[in-house]
């Protein structure tokens, strides 16, 4: 099943409440891990009208989960950016942490790769 993210790549900065929230989880995780590993679990969902419904979750999601959990904990902003995503220079200067000219400059100095320098045969 294919899911669209979002166009925007705004980071979610977690509330001192959500980063509390991150770091309990966090815990309860880390105790199923220690005693079971991650190998395979399953998320119980609480739904509208008290229902119930449960995901399974592969562990490779399970070990993302970890790690933003993590940074959540720790009141860290968290992005999720697909690898294959093409960003603009706008929006990759945010994600790098450092201003758009600076990162044209090194763009245009063939210092970081880009879709516009990429070699022959490569998607733009």
């Amino acid at each position: 099943m294919a899911v669209d993210l979002p166009s925007s790549i705004e980071p979610f900065i977690p509330t001192a409440e959500a980063a509390e929230a991150a770091g309990a989880s966090l815990r309860d995780l880390a105790g199923f891990r220690a005693s079971h590993g991650l190998r395979q679990a399953s998320l119980s969902l609480e739904l509208e009208g008290g229902q119930r419904a449960s995901v399974s979750i592969p562990p490779a999601v399970l070990e993302l989960l970890w790690g933003i959990l993590v940074q959540m904990a720790q009141g860290n902003a968290v992005t999720l950016v697909p690898v294959h995503a093409e960003l603009t220079t706008q929006q990759a200067a945010d994600l790098l942490n450092v201003s758009r000219p600076f990162l044209i400059e090194r763009l245009e100095l063939g210092r970081s790769p880009s879709a516009r320098s990429a070699p022959t045969g490569a998607s733009a």
